[in-house]
């Protein structure tokens, strides 16, 4: 198909000319529509800090894995015996939304956070208690955790809260 029209060729001008019109109305319209739409969170939109500390009470060494929409994970890193580390956090008022960081100016959200012994990470790790996080309404939340046969964690400040086992 021939875009450029010969000299002289009316039908030809007034073709590329509703062709052109036709590519610039469509690339106007494709930016006035954003998918991401569907899903407002802005930075203004409710998210507050909070602190989440893991404390290792165990023997071993844990390692912790940070696990974000979209198949994202950022290593949270070991925690020696009697160790802690700090995951700064935001929750969403309303409706618990953790997120951990920001990207293009928008919330990274959190689906879970995965902890385990270093020596023997897949076969004892185990899921935070988020949803109590989630629930909650303090803005600092600590948790000791430890290795039985699989990760154990129990709130320190509060009533105690065990993960359960998977």
């Amino acid at each position: 198909m021939r875009l450029r029209p010969r000299a002289g060729d009316a039908a030809g001008r007034q073709r590329s000319g509703f062709l052109l019109a036709a590519v610039a109305a469509s690339a106007l319209l494709a930016g006035c529509v954003n998918p991401d739409r569907r899903y407002p969170i802005a930075a203004d939109s409710g998210f507050e800090a909070l602190d989440l500390v893991v404390e290792n009470g165990g023997t071993a060494p844990l390692r912790c894995t940070l696990i974000l929409a979209h198949f994202i994970t950022k290593e949270i890193g070991e925690i020696a015996p009697g160790g802690r580390v700090s995951v700064p956090l935001e929750r969403r008022s309303g409706d618990g939304v953790l997120a951990s960081g920001r990207h293009k100016g928008e919330p990274m959200l959190v689906e879970n956070v995965l902890c385990g012994s270093v020596a023997d990470w897949q076969a004892t790790a185990g899921d935070l208690p988020l949803p109590a996080i989630r629930r909650g309404s303090k803005r600092h939340y600590r948790l000791r955790c430890r290795i039985a046969e699989r990760l154990a964690c129990a709130f320190e400040e509060g009533a105690a809260r065990t993960t359960p086992a998977s």
